[in-house]
């Protein structure tokens, strides 16, 4: 089957279409259509995979600006309607929600299938967008979410949007439960993960207690900056563990940029810790990763909200694919997963004072570290691994009509 792959932002890099891909390569044939970002080239052949790119940088952010105001674009179905004809595309693969709607009357119109692959409870995330300082605004796309965006209007476009879906993918099955409370068919929605390709994990059963309390211990994190990772918290914990009782621990903030990266930076010079929190600006994947394998422990400290409550991050199975204990917040997949996996400590979101009870409980007890982090390892190893969720990729289809029949 010809697939066409729909992305509303630069590409590459993103983790997981990229995985994506690389599975559904096996039995098809895939092309993605995105946006052009400076630099990049309109046509591109990679691996196997055919990318065209469309719009200038005005016309892009004025495309994208329109269709987060409108939940509409007559760009978009056009250039999605080219893309179909002239690569004689036999099935849609929309990544996220706004460019459902214009692949939807693509499909009707070619009579073709469309998979929705929601990565985010799209509606809440931006509603959380809103919410967030306007001067933080990185882009025009961020400025149009705070001034533009209503978010009941999002909500009725989702719902409308999902029911002109042949087959619905989500990443977990929190997100799952609500797309199904939204009134689609049980059967049409499945769960891909954000799960690791690789086991990893070459770290030594012995490497957390042969670190003695006198050396450094790394707490991680690597990710967005934006309000709602919670990084303020986490570096108001840092000041409630006394220097003179843990003398050695380093909280590693890596993945800032432009203004989010200043203001952590400038808080942590307030509160008075930065000999104890470094931060750092976005790093590659493989930089990143390779700060993971020198960390003690991973930390998801993600605001509890509903967005944060029906989405999952790919750096927490990172983590527990290298045997990191983890320490999150009570989002509710983090939670499950933690407590269901016994990999890792859970605290109440917004709480400094009992994330830096967790921090002080593994910079202890090195022996509770390791026991956590092998039992993460052995969560990815049996369940939480890319291995089980391309299958379940490939499953969704298998099973694909080969003509639309949305509504």
């Amino acid at each position: 089957m010809r697939i066409g792959m729909l992305l509303l932002s630069r590409f590459p890099p993103d983790i997981r279409v990229e995985k994506e891909i690389e599975t559904l390569k096996l039995n098809h044939e895939i092309s993605l259509l995105c946006p052009r970002r400076r630099g990049q080239m309109r046509t591109e052949s990679r691996d196997g995979l055919e990318i065209f790119r469309v719009f200038s940088t005005i016309e892009r952010q004025w495309h994208h600006w329109n269709l987060i105001r409108t939940c509409d674009s007559r760009a978009w179905t056009n250039a999605i309607g080219r893309f179909v004809e002239s690569q004689k595309i036999e099935a849609l693969h929309v990544h996220d929600l706004p460019l459902l709607g214009p692949a939807s009357k693509v499909s009707h119109a070619y009579d073709i299938p469309i998979v929705a692959d929601l990565h985010e409870n799209y509606p809440a995330m931006l509603a959380e967008e809103r919410r967030s300082p306007l001067r933080e605004a990185a882009s025009l796309g961020g400025i149009a979410y705070r001034l533009f965006l209503t978010p009941d209007r999002w909500r009725k476009y989702e719902v409308t949007a999902l029911q002109h879906a042949d087959q619905i993918i989500t990443v977990i099955d929190e997100a799952r439960d609500r797309v199904v409370a939204l009134g689609v068919e049980p059967q049409k929605v499945h769960v891909v993960g954000n799960y690791s390709v690789s086991v990893g994990g070459e770290m030594k059963r012995e490497r957390l207690v042969e670190n003695a309390p006198s050396n450094t211990f790394t707490v991680l994190y690597a990710g967005g900056f934006g309000v709602t990772r919670d990084l303020l918290t986490v570096i108001k914990s840092v000041a409630l563990l006394p220097t003179a009782r843990y003398p050695n621990i380093r909280v590693l903030l890596v993945g800032g940029k432009g203004r989010s990266l200043k203001r952590l930076q400038t808080f942590a010079r307030t509160l008075g810790v930065t000999d104890r929190v470094e931060i750092l600006p976005w790093l590659p994947l493989d930089e990143a990763e390779a700060l993971m394998t020198r960390a003690h422990v991973g930390l998801v400290p993600h605001a509890k909200s509903p967005h944060t409550d029906s989405t999952i991050p790919h750096k927490l199975f990172q983590y527990m694919c290298r045997r990191l204990p983890v320490i999150v917040s009570d989002c509710a997949p983090l939670r499950r997963i933690v407590r269901e996996s016994k990999c890792g400590l859970v605290y109440p979101s917004g709480s400094a004072e009992l994330l830096a009870d967790c921090i002080a409980k593994l910079f202890t007890d090195r022996e509770l570290s390791v026991q956590l982090g092998e039992a993460g390892h052995q969560a990815v190893a049996t369940r939480y691994n890319w291995a089980m969720a391309g299958q379940s990729l490939l499953d969704v289809y298998r099973y694909l009509p080969d003509h639309h029949g949305g509504r």
